[in-house]
């Protein structure tokens, strides 16, 4: 049994969710993998057969473990069926020149990825400007 609570916008009384019917926001437009290649072009090195199988060299080189020093989390495929959902970091970015090779990826745990991720686009608008 679900409780009625209030909407977050108008306060009227709702069944369930956040929003009343009225204030329920528009859904954001979704982007095309087309529209999101045409604004950056270095995405299409993800699909080549090249990064995928690097990328799996990288999993079974280090043991299927987070490579982030303290981590150590252990990462989901053939070693670790139960583990974390993990990312291929590049040490040196596509958009910065940097390639698929395997001494170019790291494997990351998706919370180390997302940090390590946010560093690097920080820094890079810093020394833009």
């Amino acid at each position: 049994m679900t409780f009625p609570r209030p909407c977050v916008r108008c306060g009227i009384r709702i069944p369930s969710g956040s929003y009343c019917q009225k204030c329920k926001p528009a859904p954001l437009p979704q982007r095309t993998e087309a529209q999101r290649l045409r604004s950056q072009p270095h995405r299409k090195n993800y699909a080549r057969g090249e990064y995928v199988r690097n990328r799996k060299a990288r999993y079974e080189l280090v043991g299927g473990v987070c490579e982030v020093s303290g981590c150590g989390a252990e990462l989901r495929g053939d070693l670790f069926p139960l583990g974390v959902s993990w990312e291929a970091h590049h040490n040196v970015a596509l958009i910065d020149g940097g390639d698929n090779s395997v001494s170019n990826l790291r494997c990351l745990c998706d919370e180390c990825h997302h940090r390590i991720t946010a560093i690097t686009r920080r820094n890079r608008k810093e020394a833009k400007q």
